[in-house]
């Protein structure tokens, strides 16, 4: 027999999850899956045939969301997009329970529910399939959020280490999730130097100590994976795919550019919590006023906004789905926000029950609206695409007249038939549009670029993929990009015609089968 405290807070995570599930439903409309998602099942393929992680298959995203998938696709039996939706809402779920105890330390229960659950709603604001999407940034606050949590109940209570070490393998694990999470090992840092720890000559020793175990706790995950790769003899992969292509990407936007897109990625991004403003900037208020801010919890729930933030600026081409991680800190301030404005208008005794009614259709009109517009359209372009004639005739004649080991090569890089034929990729690029392909990535020649191509040809020549389609529309307009760009484009070009032969054109895409000497 639990105690009815603990019955109470079972009710309310059971509560608190199917809000989540209810507001995630859209995730389950057909065609309203991100292209990420099939290109990370991709690589799922490669791992569930036993090859490591950045071999037979490369990208710049660190190795947890694939880890993830794949047990996910594992325990479930089958290599499906349904099991990868399933295993986003079970994340979310997971964070808005972070939240609520991260908001419940800050405030009380009452703050930490109403935390979670505008979580619930407005984890969904989105104009595209950006925030539904089981992508790396809503991923990494299921295992940032918990690791607040852990960090600060040893900072509040010195007791044991055991906070400290949990919250920061959690937080280490975010950081295998997605690089952006790193950035609050320095909220840790600072909340170690900034702590009060006894006599000062004790209090340095034991400050070093802390810093010590949270620098030791965060990195030896990641020395740990890097010596992995160095005795396996691919030490070099992981140094081109999570170090080497991540600063070609980011250093593809400028700074200028970049402060030119932040307001108006912002703009875009707050226009769906609107609603949310004026309790944001109420609760700042009330936070400096009453110097909450000044408390533990409450400053570090404050940093985590503002590093977030900045973590969001240097993402490179900062979409809308980047903004995610500022949402857990965001709405701890909104929620205090809203309960001081309760509070001050919730004197009249009798208006306690419309004025809170009022609130709650106000606050979550917008999560409501992007349900329904969800609900409705889910994805058009994506639908249309993979229901196109072409397609499809390309899926069954291949399914109709290839083995099923054969490899298949898609270029520039489509994910559906990747997805859609269940094959395994005949080259580490999944896709080279944005690898090796835009202009708008490689402006300049240099040695990413070259060996980026470098690495395909050997994987075409090592690996001989039987199948090749090419969904560039005849190799793109070669004389309108760069002379580096288009001199390799004309390589790939020349190696296709020598190796290969033209079955036929399937709508805009062209399908192209080794020929019988070279396989």
């Amino acid at each position: 027999m639990h105690p009815p405290k603990t019955r109470k807070t079972i009710l309310l995570f059971l509560l608190l999850a199917l809000t989540v599930v209810a507001f995630r439903a859209p995730t389950y409309v057909p065609f309203t899956w991100k292209e990420d998602e099939l290109d990370y099942l991709t690589g799922v393929r490669e791992i569930l045939s036993g090859e490591p992680l950045y071999t037979t298959y490369g990208d710049l995203k660190p190795p947890m969301i694939f880890w993830l998938y794949s047990l996910t696709c594992y325990v479930a039996g089958d290599i499906d997009i349904f099991y990868v939706k399933t295993l986003g809402v079970i994340l979310s779920a997971a964070t808005a329970i972070g939240i609520y105890y991260l908001g419940s330390m800050a405030g009380g229960a009452a703050l930490g529910f109403i935390s979670a659950f505008l979580f619930s709603g407005y984890s969904i604001c989105s104009r595209g399939e950006e925030m539904l999407a089981t992508n790396s940034e809503m991923m990494m606050n299921a295992f940032v959020v918990p690791a607040y949590v852990f960090f600060l109940a040893f900072i509040t209570n010195k007791k044991s280490y055991a906070g400290l070490l949990c919250g920061t393998l959690l937080l280490s694990a975010g950081f295998f999730t997605n690089q952006k999470a790193g950035i609050n090992i320095l909220v840790f840092f600072l909340l170690i130097l900034l702590g009060q720890r006894g006599d000062e000559r004790e209090g340095i020793v034991k400050k070093l100590k802390e810093l010590f175990l949270l620098a030791f706790t965060f990195t030896a995950p990641v020395l740990f994976f890097v010596c992995y790769y160095y005795f396996i003899g691919y030490l070099d992969q992981i140094a081109y795919w999570l170090y080497e292509v991540p600063q070609a990407y980011i250093g593809s936007v400028s700074f200028e550019e970049k402060v030119e897109r932040l307001l108006p990625r912002s703009e875009l991004f707050f226009s769906g919590y609107i609603t949310l403003v004026i309790p944001f900037f109420y609760g700042l208020f009330f936070l400096f006023k009453e110097k909450k801010i000044c408390r533990p919890v409450w400053a570090a729930i404050i940093l985590y906004l503002l590093f977030s933030y900045y973590a969001v600026f240097t993402g490179g081409k900062m979409m809308e789905r980047y903004f995610i991680q500022i949402l857990p800190p965001f709405l701890i301030i909104c929620s205090h926000g809203l309960i001081e404005l309760y509070q001050k208008v919730g004197k009249w005794e009798k208006g306690r029950f419309f004025i809170a009614t009022l609130f709650f259709l106000i606050i979550m009109m917008p999560p409501y609206k992007f349900f329904v517009r969800h609900m409705e359209t889910g994805k058009p372009r994506q639908e249309e695409i993979a229901n196109s004639p072409g397609l499809q005739k390309m899926i069954h004649f291949v399914r109709e007249n290839s083995k099923e080991e054969d490899t298949l090569f898609v270029f520039p890089g489509d994910r559906y038939y990747y997805y859609f034929l269940k094959k395994r990729i005949g080259s580490r690029f999944n896709e080279i549009r944005t690898h090796l392909w835009q202009p708008d990535m490689h402006p300049k020649d240099n040695e990413v670029f070259r060996k980026g191509w470098k690495y395909l040809f050997e994987d075409l020549d090592q690996r001989k993929p039987k199948l090749i389609i090419d969904v560039s529309g005849n190799f793109g307009k070669l004389r309108d990009d760069p002379v580096h760009i288009t001199a390799m484009k004309t390589k790939l070009k020349n190696y296709i015609e020598n190796h290969y032969l033209r079955v036929g054109r399937f709508g805009e895409d062209t399908l192209f089968v080794r020929k019988e000497k070279e396989t």
